[in-house]
């Protein structure tokens, strides 16, 4: 496909992705001033494969409202064959799609372009610095800074050796189910009924809820529908949920090591795609929200000094941040694959997690160690 010919218009940043990584990082480069286009290759940004998620983020921190919270959780129960912990956290289950709704106005407040149906298919490039992107219609966008949000895609990522050309990923499925438990407890199973990964219940208010289920194997993921069917009528579930659709949502995170590089040349990557994603809950929004927050300052720094030295500080910020925990993380996600599969090994880490104190349990599944 031959581009258009016409000079493209000069831009300060174009953002490749408009999932919640995107949105925030456009818009919080828009309330500085900067001449943002945001490109998506979907029709509807809030058109979305999950619906909730469960996480440990502070909304006054990425100024998103309580709305965006389909129910406040008090407690996690860990269930494993023999083992039923419940311990006391604080925590949100997130409507997703409201979360996402914020963020685009604030990018429409920001002054930032989004165009969607806008899939980019290449790329100009001298050595590291890209030149331009251009789209499936032939037209070119030329930026000062590219920023890559485009979750496992990993459009320029995977371009720029940020991220492998192929890589494992982590699937899940879920329904939406009449809730009949506390709407303050969240659910977490671990075992060999959910052979591959973990369960989860999480509620949503006015009696409904979420059963889902994920996996780290690949068969497993070929038969993901079928074991979420299977897991919906196992005894634990009974008195928890009714299943009373048959619609499914699914989405998937990557799998991969812990990244430590997120910058080359003029190209910035946050979110999916290079996996800053928690390694053991799977939450990856309050993570890539705040990538956002700490590479902002100095993308603007490159921007108004003209230069493209201060990018590394993001990394190296992010770095001294989150690697360390990371790094730990990774290691205690390959133990519960292995307990994904073993229930003995599951009600060990039962154990432990009944004799840890409430807090030790919710940062090892914030991802705090």
């Amino acid at each position: 496909m031959s581009a258009k010919t016409e000079k493209p218009e000069q831009l300060d940043v174009v953002v490749v992705g408009g999932g919640a990584a995107g949105l925030n990082i456009a818009q919080l480069l828009g309330a500085y001033g900067h001449k943002v286009c945001l490109l998506d290759s979907k029709t509807d940004l809030l058109r979305l494969s999950f619906h909730t998620l469960g996480s440990f983020i502070d909304l006054k921190k990425f100024d998103l409202s309580d709305r965006v919270v389909a129910s406040h959780i008090t407690e996690c129960a860990f269930y494993t064959k023999h083992v039923h912990p419940i311990k006391k956290v604080t925590a949100s289950i997130l409507n997703k799609r409201q979360l996402h709704a914020e963020l685009l106005d604030k990018c429409r407040i920001n002054g930032v372009e989004v165009r969607t149906s806008t899939r980019v298919v290449d790329s100009k490039r001298t050595g590291d610095h890209v030149e331009e992107l251009i789209d499936e219609h032939g037209i070119m966008y030329r930026a000062r800074i590219f920023i890559d949000a485009s979750g496992v895609s990993g459009v320029l990522s995977k371009q720029i050796g940020l991220q492998q050309k192929t890589i494992n990923i982590a699937t899940g499925v879920e329904y939406n189910v009449q809730y009949l438990g506390p709407q303050f407890r969240s659910y977490i199973f671990l075992g060999k009924d959910f052979r591959g990964g973990y369960g989860w219940i999480f509620p949503l208010g006015s009696g409904r809820g979420i059963l889902g289920f994920g996996t780290f194997h690949s068969e497993t993921k070929a038969k993901l529908a079928d074991a979420l069917r299977k897991i919906a009528h196992l005894p634990v579930m009974h008195g928890l949920i009714k299943k009373d659709d048959d619609t499914l949502f699914g989405g998937t995170i990557p799998l991969t090591d812990v990244k430590k590089e997120f910058t080359l040349g003029n190209v910035v990557c946050l979110g999916d795609a290079v996996s800053q994603v928690n390694p053991i809950a799977g939450e990856g929004y309050r993570f890539v929200l705040d990538a956002g927050l700490i590479a902002v300052p100095f993308i603007h720094n490159a921007l108004t000094g003209n230069m493209l030295e201060p990018l590394k500080n993001y990394e190296r910020a992010w770095n001294e941040k989150y690697y360390r925990a990371y790094t730990k993380s990774k290691f205690l996600q390959k133990l519960a694959g292995k307990a994904s599969a073993n229930d003995y090994l599951a009600d060990l880490i039962g154990v432990a997690a009944y004799f840890s104190s409430d807090k030790t349990f919710e940062n090892i599944l914030a991802s705090r160690v």
